[in-house]
């Protein structure tokens, strides 16, 4: 790979340790992937949850900051592992341990946004732009959407944060981002809970080929397009979906697959299996049955009421709070029964500047800040049966033990009170 006589001097020790150990992890996967050199980026999202980074992770932090690391880009945080309000004020050693990890990132320079949704905080890298975005989600809404570039990164977005590079491979180059497989979707699609499935069937279908998406409405609600964004991620390693008439570089089918003579329509047998190792044609039908499908395979409740509802994954919106609060009017969450709303410090502000917060609060709602149920360190029993509208919720979940099912906001609302 090759590197710019400042990223050599940044290698060889010339801006301090801290930065050489970036740039080690930087050539080191430029090398795996066969970068041919590096690119700047704009922008980066890291993370900094304790129940990922440990002990080991929190000291490692601690002594890039001790050894004057900082960002050389604009970089937002991820989620915690405690509620922001507990943070400082818990006698949890490991609660303590989140509040190092916050303080580290802090005076290295990063924003403590502390979300998985940094795009209802503002966050939204511009078309072409190269960012290094962890947190699965995010990647295929900055691709997908936004039309910027990023890999699916982890501590590299760190290593990027504090360089302002990372190396030429994967979404970042052109020819990488055309889609290979095409999608007729026919199914209604209403409300979040329906584009959690749609990324979900998309996912297990597309195996390792870039999906486009057709039939879709070519506007579609910010938090409609990330939930199939969450869900999409979670079932599948891919960084990159096109929708035509969303996706910026997909304003046609023919662009979305990269132009060419016969890339201009639908072509070869269509196949609606669900299984990937099956996909055997260019193009697939997903219709209101393989969506239904979708749901009763994640169901693990089997008709068994729900005594934990969670909303938020990805952290909702303002838009979504104002939902949440028209469902929940003149209603209460019932004495046994747990509601979880999870959003961010930013919107979570703004909620208690217009008065909605104090409203769910009263109702019985528990709404959380930075943080969620998965990441936290207060963990739910394995008993609990919990009902959600996220896809990615009901899977990471269902991997702890617990018996999981989705649902739309509505019934999630229903089913708590």
């Amino acid at each position: 790979m090759n590197l710019t006589d400042a990223q050599q001097a940044m290698l060889d020790g010339g801006q301090g340790a801290a930065v050489r150990q970036a740039m080690q992890i930087l050539r080191a996967v430029g090398l795996a992937k066969q970068a041919p050199y590096c690119i700047p980026v704009r922008s980066a999202h890291v993370g900094l949850s304790v129940t990922s980074l440990r002990d080991v992770g929190v000291r490692w932090l601690e002594s890039l900051a001790d050894d004057g690391a900082r960002v050389c880009v604009p970089t937002t945080t991820n989620v915690l592992s405690i509620d922001r309000e507990a943070v400082g004020a818990s006698p949890r050693g490991d609660a303590e341990l989140q509040q190092r990890a916050l303080h580290a990132l802090a005076r290295m320079g990063a924003a403590t946004t502390c979300s998985c949704n940094p795009f209802s905080q503002g966050y939204l890298p511009a078309r072409g732009e190269s960012v290094a975005w962890s947190e699965s989600a995010t990647a295929p809404f900055v691709n997908g959407v936004l039309g910027a570039r990023t890999n699916r990164e982890g501590a590299t977005a760190l290593a990027s944060a504090l360089t302002g590079i990372t190396p030429c491979y994967g979404m970042h180059q052109t020819a990488e981002r055309r889609g290979t497989a095409v999608f007729r979707v026919t199914a209604a699609l209403a409300g979040l809970d329906g584009f959690h499935l749609l990324g979900a069937v998309v996912a297990r279908r597309c195996a390792d080929r870039i999906p486009v998406l057709v039939g879709l409405p070519s506007s579609i609600a910010q938090d409609d397009l990330y939930g199939f964004c969450a869900a999409f991620a979670t079932y599948s390693s891919l960084s990159m979906f096109h929708m035509v008439g969303v996706t910026p570089e997909a304003p046609t089918l023919r662009a979305a697959l990269g132009g060419g003579a016969d890339a201009g329509r639908p072509r070869g047998r269509i196949e609606t299996t669900q299984d990937p190792q099956r996909i055997q044609a260019d193009t697939m039908d997903i219709g209101d049955r393989d969506l239904e499908a979708q749901r009763k395979a994640i169901d693990g409740l089997g008709g068994l009421p729900a005594d934990v509802a969670v909303v938020g994954c990805p952290h909702v919106s303002l838009a979504q709070l104002r939902e949440i609060a028209l469902l929940m009017h003149g209603r209460a969450v019932s004495r046994d029964k747990t509601f979880f709303v999870h959003t961010n410090v930013v919107v979570r502000a703004e909620a208690a500047r217009l008065g909605l917060l104090e409203k769910l609060v009263q109702a019985g709602v528990k709404v959380t800040c930075d943080t969620c149920v998965y990441t936290s360190l207060d963990t739910l029993s394995r008993h609990s049966r919990l009902l959600t509208n996220s896809s990615k919720m009901a899977f990471l979940m269902s991997s702890r033990g617990l018996s999981t099912a989705l649902a739309s906001t509505a019934d999630c609302v229903r089913a708590m009170t």
